[in-house]
């Protein structure tokens, strides 16, 4: 609670009045002994110039030397006038400044809405942005398997590749070894076949010499064709065995090789699937990163537009300080009058 002052301006006005309806001029000391010295000089001072002014205003520039005593109650009268209006035109000022603060409370709540309204609308838009960013997370982790699965498809399908070239490898090998083996059987039995033709050139020149020894060869060359035909019969039946068994293995070799052919086949088709899933993944990651950078823009318009409406807040703080000073001076002045 402020301490109440010693003396008043209405003191120090009813002083400076007496004094000079004494005919004496109202100095500082003046005024002091008239006060029965009380409070400081520097506030007789600063309230008697004060009353000067005010006199002054009143439209009396120059005081009058003396003053009749029967004046002096007339004059305290004016004055208690002149404060009444004065007390009066300070409470419809107090009123519009009261008005102007209110109006001004009333700019600053709409203006804290706005901004928490704003604020908002910004926590949405981080929201926004935190969930767009786990999506990117969450599509770049499946682009990264479907990386990992795809390169673990091509070395599969570079493995198939390779076991494919070896079979047929192998089997071109054990085509020309089947190849070199026919040729060896028929070369065997090209040469048997001469042979027993050889033999049967010499048993005509021998049976020419001497039809004797032609009978008794006979029996003997006949039982030798038999074995010949016999042998050449075992020979011809083996090459066939061996020519069905080598083509049994050729016909299962080339099964083999096609279903290693079709497993290729299946990988390269599910090689193309994978490219074009990964496709679409890069697609939709593409749409991702468009939607995200476009939330990166809307944040920063959010954040230029909250910067707009801080800056008039503070506006509207730094009116309503003023106006807060500009009523905190009003009543200082008044209390002090």
């Amino acid at each position: 609670m402020p301490r109440k002052p010693k003396v008043t301006y209405e003191d120090i006005a009813r002083a400076c009045v007496r004094i000079i309806g004494r005919g004496k001029p109202a100095t500082v000391s003046a005024v002091y002994e008239e006060v029965g010295r009380i409070s400081s000089r520097s506030t007789i001072n600063r309230l008697r110039n004060e009353f000067l002014e005010n006199f002054q205003k009143q439209g009396l520039s120059v005081l009058p030397a003396a003053m009749p005593e029967a004046l002096i109650p007339a004059i305290e009268e004016f004055w208690s006038v002149a404060r009444l209006e004065a007390g009066k035109s300070y409470s419809e000022q107090e009123a519009e400044f009261e008005a102007r603060l209110s109006e001004a409370e009333d700019q600053l709540t709409e203006a804290q809405e706005t901004i928490a309204a704003q604020e908002k609308m910004l926590q949405d838009r981080q929201r926004e942005l935190r969930l767009a960013h786990e999506v990117k997370t969450e599509v770049s982790e499946k682009l990264a398997n479907a990386t990992t699965d795809l390169r673990a498809q091509e070395a599969l399908i570079d493995r198939l590749r390779g076991d494919k070239d070896r079979l047929n490898q192998k089997l071109a090998d054990e085509r020309t070894e089947a190849d070199r083996r026919y040729d060896q059987a028929r070369e065997d039995w090209e040469r048997e076949k001469q042979a027993f033709v050889d033999a049967l050139d010499a048993l005509k020149r021998s049976s020419a010499e001497s039809e004797a020894k032609q009978e008794r060869l006979t029996d003997y060359w006949t039982m030798q064709v038999a074995d010949s035909r016999e042998q050449v019969a075992e020979t011809k039946q083996r090459m066939n065995e061996e020519k069905e068994r080598h083509t049994e293995e050729l016909a299962l070799e080339r099964k083999r090789a096609g279903q290693f052919s079709n497993q290729v086949d299946r990988l390269l088709g599910e090689h193309d699937a994978m490219e074009a899933r990964l496709t679409a993944k890069n697609e939709e990651s593409q749409d991702l990163r468009c939607q995200l950078n476009s939330a990166q823009d809307n944040y920063i318009q959010l954040k230029s537009y909250q910067g707009n409406l801080q800056q008039e807040m503070d506006d509207l703080q730094y009116k309503y300080h003023k106006v807060v000073a500009e009523l905190d001076a009003i009543k200082k002045a008044r209390s002090s009058s």
